[in-house]
């Protein structure tokens, strides 16, 4: 359901609290997705009148709260028919509350557009890109959802009793600070044998061991995908023995840095692999999430407009999928400034819509957290902005997205040096969402806003060399090289800007950065006019 800029204006991350009515009608709905239940269990439930639940669903999801249930139900039993061992169309229909199955059916086609069995039957192309022999039928991958779950096994040694119970509490500390963030479903396991790790139902094992030297100790950590027996990642840490903390310390941050990028690349690669028919909702929002950042511009290459449709199909498969509605909401949110047009009222209202959708359904995700803030920025809504960065990046260390974003929050509100840091930090976390330009061009615009040009122009045109169709460093990197007194790198790049922005003026143009410095824009708009830009 869109709405107008009036209609959402007061839902905006500053504006008000979210519903808490509505997170714990979606949580009971979650617990009951077996069971038939009506209106009045779930007024019961959330102790919340009827009318006011019935107003927040439309006007957050569009849906009556039972059909919102519905599809919450149909979601779950396709998720259940791509697995490959999960009982037959039947069986599935039955678990999930339909007593009838050709009601099942009938439900099921109107919202996939197939019946159960053709998504049971999903056909996948071969692995192999250039492969063109004739389609195969086989059962659907099985791939993970956004949330994995990653079992922590309790460190061996052979030392003595000290040994032991560092080694324990290693184990229990690196859960604990692995459980800390919602990406990751994590769960400390009894001390396990190697060969009994599969069976602990996992898709992800981190083991270690700990061996002791005279004076020394030395941790050695393993991440193991256990369904394919794959080693992922490795690494060891020496430290002195009469300072366990620091070790512990030292191994804990080791840990932290790679384990959640790894597992999010492996996730994303996965389902980039498969057929996108063969995905489920949370699958299809991770094949979305690299090509919905791939460009400043939407439509470049179709990246940004292929992730659209990608999104719109998982939040179709899954609409309690956070990150698919976040996701969604960025898209729209960078269309609000880059369309030239009365359409980016538009398109920022259904943003920061999506965006509080999002936050209802994962509101301690740290990438929805992360999405969240950078829709908020665009919007010019710093100080939310900048609060759901900080909570993304102190849920989870690792999400580079949230340091990027509050790198560009601190530029916009003309604390360039201070921002410096945060992009930094962003480039040393490698993700396999972010390509780097983003934290490239924030470092750029910096030096660009204190009057560094020539640092400036070598960090855009390495940002511009990873997204060649960006408007944004087009005409920054043409700004720079007017303050620099290269004319002919400027009317090139402005010729590159101008072909994919003919009719843009260059008040337009500065007017579509969300930034508040008004040197910043007052330089801009001068360069660019200066070699030709209509005013």
């Amino acid at each position: 359901m869109d709405m107008t800029h009036k209609d959402w204006s007061s839902l905006q991350p500053g504006g008000r609290a979210l519903p808490r009515d509505m997170k714990v009608a979606i949580d009971y709905m979650r617990e009951s997705i077996g069971q038939q239940i009506g209106m009045a269990d779930i007024v019961a439930a959330t102790g919340t009148p009827e009318r006011t639940l019935r107003k927040h669903f439309s006007m957050f999801f569009g849906l009556a709260p039972l059909r919102f249930f519905r599809r919450l139900r149909l979601a779950a039993a396709r998720d259940a028919l791509l697995a490959t061992s999960s009982g037959s169309v039947t069986h599935i229909a039955a678990r999930f509350g339909y007593a009838h199955f050709g009601r099942f059916s009938r439900d099921y086609r109107r919202c996939f557009g197939e019946l159960p069995s053709a998504t049971r039957r999903r056909e996948v192309l071969p692995d192999q890109p250039g492969d063109h022999r004739s389609r195969r039928t086989v059962s659907a991958p099985s791939l993970s959802a956004t949330r994995p779950l990653l079992v922590v096994v309790p460190f061996r040694t052979l030392g003595d009793r000290e040994s032991n119970w560092f080694a324990e509490g290693l184990a229990e500390l690196l859960a604990a600070e692995l459980a800390r963030g919602s990406a990751l479903c994590v769960r400390l396991a009894p001390a396990t044998p190697a060969a009994a790790v599969p069976r602990l139902g996992a898709r992800y094992c981190l083991m270690g061991r700990v061996v002791p030297a005279i004076g020394r100790v030395r941790v050695i950590v393993r991440l193991i995908d256990v369904e394919e027996d794959r080693h992922l990642w490795g690494d060891s840490f020496d430290g002195d023995a009469r300072d366990p903390l620091t070790l512990q310390d030292l191994v804990v941050g080791g840990v932290l840095r790679e384990v959640h990028p790894r597992i999010l690349s492996e996730q994303i690669e996965r389902a980039r692999r498969v057929d996108p028919a063969a995905l489920t909702g949370p699958e299809l929002a991770l094949r979305a999430l690299p090509p919905a950042l791939s460009s400043n511009r939407s439509g470049s290459g179709n990246s940004s407009e292929d992730a659209v449709e990608l999104l719109d199909h998982a939040m179709t498969l899954a609409p309690d999928c956070g990150l698919g509605v976040a996701l969604s909401g960025w898209c729209h949110a960078r269309r609000a400034n880059l369309v030239w047009s009365t359409r980016a009222a538009e398109e920022r209202a259904k943003a920061g819509h999506l965006a509080d959708r999002a936050g209802i359904l994962a509101p301690a995700d740290p990438m929805v957290l992360a999405i969240r803030a950078s829709v908020a920025h665009l919007a010019g809504e710093y100080e939310a902005s900048e609060s759901l960065a900080t909570r993304a990046v102190a849920v989870d260390p690792t999400c580079a997205w949230g340091w990027d974003r509050l790198g560009w929050v601190y530029e916009t509100t003309n604390r360039p040096d201070d921002a410096l840091p945060f992009f930094e930090k962003a480039q040393r976390i490698r993700v396999p969402y972010l390509d780097g330009a983003a934290s490239l061009d924030g470092v750029g615009t910096a030096y660009f806003t204190v009057g560094r040009y020539k640092e400036a122009a070598a960090l855009l045109r390495a940002a511009a060399l990873i997204r060649a169709g960006s408007t944004g460093l087009h005409g920054k990197l043409a700004a720079c090289y007017v303050q620099l007194g290269d004319k002919p790198a400027a009317w090139a790049e402005l010729a590159k800007l101008r072909a994919i922005l003919p009719d843009v003026s260059a008040t337009q143009y500065v007017n579509g950065y969300p930034c508040s410095l008004s040197a910043f824009k007052d330089v801009l708009a001068n360069s660019l006019t200066d070699i030709g830009m209509p005013a």
